[in-house]
């Protein structure tokens, strides 16, 4: 019977998934709570399979990279929870807004909000300081 081999072979994969899955995600960030992580700091993580490094001012500027791309753009929290960001390059230079949400391991998800509902943001790590 040639099921069981493809019935094997879907499990695996499953558990496969499961075990690079990002951990689910919590409650929303309160707007306090995301100005605290990123003002004067330094994110790493990915936007789809792109490699994304953004360096926040406290005054509400932001530049990085999204793989080899460069830009630059501001960034504010709105709404008392929603962190949003415009890039004179990036994410077609329109304001994009999002909820972070704290997942296991120090990492974080910003799960797009506005209408445009674009890739959600993986955040592998926050360093102090500005790159």
């Amino acid at each position: 019977m040639q099921s069981r081999p493809l019935v094997l072979a879907l499990a695996a994969f499953a558990l496969m998934l499961l075990a690079v899955a990002p951990a689910r995600a919590g409650g929303a960030l309160t707007g306090d709570q995301i100005r605290a992580l990123i003002a004067g700091n330094t994110l790493f993580g990915a936007y789809g399979a792109r490699p994304i490094e953004f360096s926040y001012t406290p005054e509400g500027r932001v530049f990085g990279t999204i793989g080899s791309e460069s830009s630059n753009g501001s960034w504010r929290i709105r709404d008392g929870d929603r962190y949003c960001h415009e890039w004179s390059v990036f994410f077609d230079a329109t304001e994009r807004c999002y909820q972070w949400h704290a997942l296991e391991g120090g990492r974080y998800l910003m799960v797009n909000v506005d209408t445009y509902r674009v890739f959600g943001i993986d955040v592998w790590r926050i360093r102090p300081g500005l790159d």
